[in-house]
């Protein structure tokens, strides 16, 4: 099962049976699916720790550099991240547009590379002016 796509054990068993009746090999048995599940589950799940506020709530947070790697290992999600802050001058509608990134932040709290249109500059690196 999927985390966010839970089936009942009835359907669990529903398709096992489809499984073996269609001539499936290997079909496990409940009980043996339902321990590689868990096992899995506590080998590549990202853990939250359970927490409780000073009004009784409870509440979970999740490590973020489990969650930060995941996102790197992830195929489908790494070409998507946005690493680097990107002056936009007449617009603003990413956090990596922000000018507080771009100009406000001291130079060595930030990535060290800066994305201006398609150019992507090194902070601090040398460079030559058109003018000479």
């Amino acid at each position: 099962n999927l985390p966010r796509l839970w089936l009942s054990d009835s359907q669990m068993r529903a398709i096992m049976w489809v499984m073996k009746e269609i001539g499936g090999r290997d079909v496990p048995s409940l009980d043996t699916l339902c321990q590689v599940q868990e096992k899995l589950r506590k080998t590549t799940a990202i853990s939250s720790t359970k927490y409780k506020s000073a009004q009784g709530n409870i509440f979970y947070v999740n490590d973020i550099k489990q969650q930060i790697a995941e996102d790197f290992s992830n195929p489908l999600i790494r070409p998507h991240l946005q690493l680097y802050p990107e002056d936009t001058p007449n617009r603003m509608s990413e956090t990596w547009h922000a000018a507080k990134m771009c100009k406000e932040i001291q130079v060595d709290q930030l990535s060290p590379i800066v994305a201006v249109g398609s150019k992507h500059f090194y902070i601090n690196e040398l460079a030559r002016c058109h003018d000479g």
